[in-house]
């Protein structure tokens, strides 16, 4: 299996990977200025752009990795023994 996403914003992200991404992005960030300190912001910019259909690390690294094991885990069931993951996480 092979997924990742760039860790910084690009068209990537982007819902349909063609349109630009620094507009929402700076918007996202700005709504979440009150968060608390800059991690809090940050987190707070990519959780709006992940609910929004954005693909974002959480969406792309997070939950579609998730939603890979649960569709091989329902089509394999107990026969599953070991899964290659090549991903841009961490």
């Amino acid at each position: 299996v092979c997924t990742g996403t760039t860790a910084f914003p690009t068209q990537a992200w982007s819902p349909s990977g063609r349109e630009g991404v620094s507009l929402p992005v700076l918007r996202a960030l700005f709504d979440a200025r009150e968060a608390g300190g800059l991690g809090a912001v940050v987190e707070a910019a990519i959780a709006s752009l992940s609910a929004s259909g954005f693909n974002t690390p959480t969406v792309v690294d997070e939950v579609g990795n998730y939603k890979i094991l649960e569709a091989w885990e329902a089509a394999a069931g107990a026969s599953r023994k070991r899964l290659g993951l090549l991903s841009s996480v961490g």
